[in-house]
Order: structure tokens, then C-alpha cells, then sequence
């Protein structure tokens, strides 16, 4: 009786051993390394460089622990193959071929598709071509004109106020004396052909006058195409944004 007690405790304690046995293989995952031997799956191929998001491990499978094929600095672009099933890794291509898995959090770049490249604008119409110097800006609020527009020298004349009534005319000055109403000035015009930025706030004018109406001011800063000079200096001939006439103050202009 008491061997057949011995017996049945003997038994017990194997039973337990491998039930305690089962129970830390069920507790415990597989490791790494057998991790890295599975074949893994892509349930998205993605085939793109995209930039590191940030420094990080890329690992030899897709799984915390495993060991490191090399570090990836933020900023260098990788070739993504694609998402590892569950979505939380990226497989990627190394420059020597071997493939690396890091957190899909590593690269978020490529969370989403690239963006469609945007359509070609039609090309412009052809035109004639403007003397411009290599600096000059590429935005020009008052374009050059057609060269077949640039006018010769030409005299643009202030528009006199007009003649008040017969009763408030003063007499004729007598001989050598000085008129008592003022002559409005004439302004005459040679060719130019220069290319000048405005340097101060101003305005063109639709004459050569600053009391005359102005066609739009003009900001420090613009280029102006200037077809013709006044002969005293103080106005430039320009062509406004629709081709019309219009005048700017030298002084108001620089090379």
C-alpha cells in the first residue's frame, strides 16, 4: 500500500513538472532570432524613397528586440518596399540590398500617397523679344513695348489752362516788359532705350507734369522700360501696363 502511494505522488510531481513546462512556453513568445527566420508579409507594396522622420534602428525583423542591421540618421532618404501585416512596420530596401524593418512611426512621410504632379501650363504666345539687362526683374508692372512702338523724338506739350473771359484780359505788355501770365512749358523728347528701377514711391503721369492726372502709382522697386528722355532732364517717356503714354519723373528712377 504505501509503495502504491509513492507511486501516485511520483506521478504527480511529473505531471506537474510538464504542466509548469507547457505553461512557460505558452508565457513566453518566441524569440527574436525565430522571428527573423518567418517569412513576413506585405499587405501594401509601396516601392518610394522617402525621408527618416527621425534616427532610428532598422532591425532584421519586423518585431522590438531584434537585432540591428544598422542606424538610419533623420533626413536620409530609404527605399520603402512596403507595410508589414499588422501595419506597424516598414520593410526597407538597404543600399547593399539586404532588407530592414523600422516603425512605421520612423517615416511618417510615407503614411500617404505622393501628391499628383500638377498639370503643364500651355505655353505662352510668342513675343517679341525686349532689351532687358541680366538683372532686371523678372515682374515688370510697366513692360517694354513692341520695338516697332518705340516712337521717335517727339515734343509732348502741357495742355495750357483754358483762356479766361475777353473782360479779364490784361493789356499787351509794353515793349521789353515781362508777360504777366505764364507761358506753360514745352517739353521736348530725344530716343532712349533703358531699362531703369524706381528707387523712390512715385506715380506715372499722364503728362509731363507732377500736377497732371497719374495713370498708378508705382512701388521702390519696379522696372520701368524707358523709350524717350526729356531734353531738360526731369521726365522719362514710359509705356503703362495697357501701352498707353505716360510719364515718370527722372529723379524718381535709377540704373
Amino acid at each position: 500500500m504505501a509503495g502504491v502511494m509513492r507511486a501516485a505522488v511520483a506521478a504527480g510531481c511529473v505531471g506537474a513538472v510538464v504542466a509548469g513546462g507547457a505553461g512557460y512556453f505558452l508565457l513566453h513568445p518566441p524569440s527574436a532570432t525565430e522571428a527573423a527566420d518567418k517569412p513576413v508579409k506585405l499587405v501594401e507594396l509601396i516601392g518610394a524613397k522617402y525621408p527618416m522622420g527621425q534616427t532610428a534602428e532598422a532591425l532584421e525583423a519586423p518585431q522590438q528586440g531584434a537585432p540591428d542591421v544598422t542606424r538610419v540618421r533623420q533626413g536620409t532618404e530609404v527605399q520603402v518596399v512596403g507595410i508589414v501585416a499588422g501595419d506597424g512596420w516598414y520593410q526597407l530596401e538597404l543600399p547593399d540590398k539586404r532588407l530592414a524593418y523600422v516603425p512605421v512611426g520612423a517615416i511618417p512621410a510615407a503614411a500617404s500617397p505622393p501628391a499628383a504632379p500638377a498639370a503643364a501650363a500651355p505655353a505662352p504666345a510668342a513675343t517679341p523679344p525686349a532689351p532687358a539687362p541680366a538683372a532686371a526683374a523678372s515682374v515688370t508692372p510697366v513692360p517694354p513695348p513692341p520695338a516697332a512702338q518705340v516712337p521717335p523724338a517727339q515734343t509732348a506739350a502741357v495742355a495750357p489752362a483754358a483762356p479766361p473771359p475777353p473782360d479779364s484780359v490784361p493789356p499787351p505788355p509794353a515793349p521789353g516788359e515781362q508777360p504777366s501770365i505764364p507761358v506753360p512749358p514745352v517739353v521736348t523728347f530725344s530716343d532712349a532705350h533703358d531699362v531703369m528701377r524706381v528707387v523712390n514711391p512715385t506715380a506715372v503721369y499722364l503728362k509731363p507734369d507732377r500736377q497732371a492726372p497719374q495713370a498708378y502709382p508705382v512701388g521702390v522697386g519696379t522696372v520701368v522700360y524707358v523709350i524717350a528722355r526729356s531734353t531738360d532732364g526731369n521726365w522719362a517717356w514710359v509705356n503703362t501696363a495697357d501701352n498707353a503714354q505716360a510719364y515718370i519723373p527722372t529723379s524718381d528712377i535709377a540704373p
